[in-house]
């Protein structure tokens, strides 16, 4: 019973670790942000140590 119970969480958890993973990479390299010229994160730096 109880090995059931840990595999779906475990499943769960692991599920959960690579959404949230996806999310952290959506957000540092694809987001658009106005604040930054409608440019994203990465692109935004490679843009500055371009220029410095």
């Amino acid at each position: 019973m109880f090995g059931n119970q840990f595999k779906l969480f475990k499943n769960s958890l692991e599920g959960s670790v690579s959404e949230i993973e996806d999310y952290i990479s959506y957000y540092n390299n694809q987001r658009i942000k106005l604040n930054l010229n409608g440019m994203r994160p990465t692109e935004q730096r490679a843009h500055y140590y371009k220029s410095h």
